[in-house]
Parts: structure tokens; C-alpha cells; sequence
């Protein structure tokens, strides 16, 4: 009896192992790939093609006929990071919206904007601009005259008044008539939701959205006027993406209960716009063409992505547009409806070891440091004035495995702990180009013969910084490329005496 208890006890703790807390109130179970239908196998490629190909993939999740079979986070990110969604954010406040239309707190998708906004639309104003309605807004067709990412928007995001300055702008098409991809429209639906709902949109969500599906931990920017972004810069973990994924794979409810309205989680997600071969538009969704998968997509690669007639919730965290595109598209269109396989426990662990490896890689033996590391070591640097406001820098070469990085950049002070082995070291409270005061940053080096190059992650946020430095006798030479732009900026930079 006391063997057999054993056994039954030691299942039973493994049964336990084998559960992942996704949903706020239900276990999501962890499974191997096969027992929902995938193999081992294509998932261990997927992770593969990252590795090689040092795609920059921050996070891989998985979930397949509501179980969960693969959740992969590379290093230096851990399943606990928040994530800045960019415009998965928009699909956030589609939710919203519906939620808004239930409670009665906005009539319906014809409201128009001017009556919500008064204040910020003149009567005398453009007569096109008083029949801006909620439906265009979640179309993106007001009309409003805005390109995403040209020097308009650049300005915009940084104005002192966002709301008024898109309220501003011409209309150059009348509402309802042209897709128009524009983050003003979702900013203008925050400012909405802030006056409708009698509290901030962030207030509204952790209520009515997050509350529900157990989310107690995010970040959202506000504009300097006090309204929440809308349509970009929440932050969430990539498992509290997974959980909102679920909950409109489940058609709105989530443990037994309703959080947004099914029938407003079947309008989002019809075809309302198409946008090209590629892609069509909901109420802040991307669809895709030739299947009932939809999409919320936000920029560096940030991805959530559903589709319910296999039973599938795909998750990623990125900082290439392009690479995430790549990896999303090859696991959607690998995956089949299949309910089962028959288990291959050799691939099982394959998959499982590099998982593994992916978050905690090997670490490279220390070689010796060229001659110019005991050169330049402590000594300190001063740049040239620059677009990037880095005013000096030192490297101390202090450890045999890591250097210490002083750095004076728009007048804060920052010290930074390097690795040389091939492993990051994280600071915490760095930020430099990161929206929240509190983050991490992770930094390495490698030499290559006389240059010395320094990778550079703000823990969350959808890009990395790539700094290539060659020093001489009393100078040294930058050239920093942010990655997944593509902006380089080089910078010159004198010892100090």
C-alpha cells in the first residue's frame, strides 16, 4: 500500500508540474505537442531557425486545443517581463469599446465624434469632420488626413495635445470611404472612453478587462494631457497576452463568464476593409485572408493571433517585423486541426532541452583581451554633441567575465555591468529609450580583433541597439544602429586629458 500511495502521490505531483497558470481562475494545461496534434518535431524546427538564424524573437507561445504545448522565452527575456504591444494595443481597445457599447456608456458604432469630443470640435469646423463616427474610427476610415510613420506623425506623437492637434488636422477623404492606417483614431477612442466612462482608460480596462482575466500586472503611457495612449504603448507579459487571446478564442467569456459581448467579438473580426493581398481589417483586427484567423499586430513584431477552427492562440514578443511575420506564418500554417498524434518522447525531449538552452545559453570560455582593452580601460570619453544625447562614456574592465560601462547620456548617469562570456548582465532602473522609469536593460560585448562590439536590450521594448566602437590612440569612433529601423547614427568621441 505504501509503494502504490508513493506512485499515486508522485503522479499527482507531476500532473501538478504539468499545469501552467494562464487563466485567472482555471489551470491551462501544459502538454507535449503531440497530445494536441502538433508534433515535437515542427515545433523544435521553429526554435531551431530562431537560434540559427538569431532571429530576435523574444517569446513563443503556443496554445492548442486550450492546452498549452509550447512556451519558449530567449535570453535575456523571462516569462515575467512586461512587453511593450504597440498596436497590439488597438485590439485591447476594441475590447473596450464593446465593452463601453454594453454598459450603454457610448450608444453604438454610429455616435459620432463630434458629440462625444465637443470640446475639441468647433461647430464651424469641416462639415466631414462632425460625421466621424465610432465605425470609422474602428475601420480607420475618418478621413483624417495622417500617414503612420512620416515626419506628421513623428510630430504628432510628441505634441503637448494630441487629441486637439488630430482633431486639427484636414480631412482629406470623406469618413468612410478609405483605409487609412492611423493611430489617431484609436488615440481619439481613448479620449472617448476617458469622457464616456467617467474615469481614464486604463481605469476602465482594469475594471471591466483585466480585472476578469486575472491581469494585476501592466503598464500604460499616458499623453501629457493625462489620456492613456490609445492603440499603443500598454505594456502586458507575453502570458497575459496569451490569456486575452483565449478569452476571444472563447468568444468573450472566460470562466464561465462574459467579459466582452460575443456578438460585438463577431463584428470585430469580420471583413470590413481589405488592405491589400495580404491582409484585411476588422474593429482594430488584422484578418487573414483565406482563413478565420485574425490578428492583433503590433510594430517590432508584437503579435497575438487566433484561429478557431483549429483551436489555436499563437503569442510573440519581438523586435524584427520581418522575422516575427516569418516564424507566425510558418507555425499557422503548419498547424492543422488534427486533435491527436501518437507521442514521440525523443522529440518531446529535443523540444524540451532546447527550449532550455534558448533561455539559458551556454556561456563562451573568457579568451584573453586585445592589447586595446588595457588601454582604454577606465578611461573616459567625450562625444561630440549628437542626436542621441550621449555627452561621455567609459569601459572598465574590471572582471574576467564582464566590464562595467559608464555612460553620461542627456545629463543622467548610467553604470551599466557588460558580459564578455557571451551572457547578458541586466541593470535595473536603465532606461534610456524605454517609457517606463523602471526597466531593465541587458547588455554584452565581444571583440572582434581591434573592434569591440556592444548589444544593448531595454527589457520589453520592440528593438535592440547595436553599438560598434573602434578605438585609436586618443579617440574613438561609434557607430550605433538601431535595430529593427535601421537608423544609424555615427558619433566621434575624444579621451579626456
Amino acid at each position: 500500500m505504501g509503494k502504490r500511495l508513493g506512485l499515486l502521490v508522485a503522479a499527482l505531483l507531476a500532473s501538478l508540474l504539468l499545469k501552467v497558470q494562464i487563466t485567472a481562475s482555471a489551470e491551462l494545461e501544459s502538454v507535449p505537442p503531440e497530445q494536441a496534434g502538433i508534433s515535437s518535431s515542427f515545433l523544435y524546427k521553429i526554435l531551431n531557425q530562431i537560434r540559427v538564424g538569431k532571429l530576435d524573437i523574444h517569446s513563443l507561445i503556443v496554445i492548442k486545443n486550450h492546452k498549452l504545448v509550447l512556451e519558449a522565452y530567449l535570453d535575456p527575456y523571462t516569462r515575467n517581463d512586461l512587453h511593450n504591444l504597440k498596436s497590439v494595443s488597438k485590439s485591447v481597445l476594441s475590447a473596450l469599446a464593446g465593452i463601453a457599447i454594453d454598459q450603454e456608456a457610448i450608444s453604438g458604432v454610429n455616435a459620432t465624434l463630434s458629440e462625444a469630443l465637443p470640446d475639441f470640435i468647433e461647430p464651424t469646423a469641416e462639415a466631414r469632420k462632425h460625421e466621424i463616427t465610432l465605425l470609422h474610427l474602428l475601420t480607420m476610415t475618418s478621413g483624417l488626413d495622417f500617414t503612420e510613420n512620416s515626419e506628421r506623425a513623428g510630430k504628432w506623437f510628441k505634441a503637448k495635445n494630441p487629441v486637439r492637434d488630430a482633431l486639427a488636422l484636414p480631412i482629406s477623404s470623406p469618413p468612410g470611404q478609405k483605409f487609412q492606417y492611423a493611430t489617431i483614431n484609436t488615440h481619439l477612442f481613448s479620449a472617448w472612453l476617458t469622457k464616456a466612462a467617467g474615469a481614464s482608460t486604463a481605469a476602465f480596462a482594469e475594471k471591466n478587462l483585466f480585472r476578469p482575466l486575472g491581469i494585476t500586472e501592466y503598464f500604460w503611457v499616458k499623453d501629457p494631457q493625462g489620456v492613456f495612449w490609445g492603440g499603443t504603448q500598454l505594456y502586458l507579459s507575453p502570458r497575459k497576452m496569451a490569456r486575452f487571446g483565449l478569452l476571444y478564442l472563447d468568444k468573450g467569456r472566460h470562466a464561465d463568464q462574459i467579459v466582452v459581448p460575443e456578438k460585438w467579438v463577431s463584428e470585430s473580426i469580420k471583413w470590413r476593409e481589405s488592405v491589400d493581398t495580404h491582409s484585411g481589417y476588422g474593429y482594430w483586427w488584422w484578418l487573414i485572408p483565406g482563413s478565420d484567423g485574425y490578428v492583433a499586430a503590433g510594430w517590432g513584431g508584437q503579435r497575438i493571433g487566433i484561429f478557431p477552427s483549429k483551436d489555436l492562440v499563437i503569442v510573440i514578443t519581438a523586435a524584427n517585423q520581418q522575422h516575427s511575420r516569418y516564424i507566425f506564418r510558418q507555425l499557422y500554417s503548419g498547424i492543422t486541426p488534427i486533435t491527436s498524434l501518437e507521442n514521440d518522447p525523443a522529440a518531446f525531449a529535443q523540444l524540451t532541452e532546447l527550449v532550455d538552452q534558448l533561455a539559458n545559453p551556454a556561456l563562451s570560455s573568457k579568451g584573453s583581451l586585445p592589447a586595446t582593452a588595457a588601454l582604454i580601460s577606465g578611461k573616459t570619453y567625450r562625444f561630440d554633441s549628437n542626436p542621441l544625447g550621449i555627452e561621455s562614456m567609459a569601459i572598465s574592465f574590471d572582471q574576467p567575465e564582464s566590464a562595467m560601462l559608464q555612460m553620461d547620456v542627456d545629463g543622467q548617469s548610467l553604470q551599466l555591468r557588460v558580459g564578455l562570456d557571451g551572457g547578458y548582465r541586466i541593470t535595473p532602473q536603465a532606461a534610456l529609450d524605454s517609457y517606463r522609469p523602471e526597466n531593465r536593460v541587458a547588455v554584452r560585448a565581444r571583440w572582434e580583433g581591434e573592434l569591440l562590439i556592444v548589444d544593448w536590450h531595454e527589457i520589453g521594448e520592440p528593438m535592440r541597439i547595436e553599438t560598434s566602437l573602434m578605438f585609436q590612440e586618443n579617440s574613438v569612433s561609434a557607430v550605433v544602429k538601431y535595430l529593427p529601423q535601421g537608423r544609424i547614427s555615427h558619433l566621434e568621441g575624444r579621451k579626456d586629458d
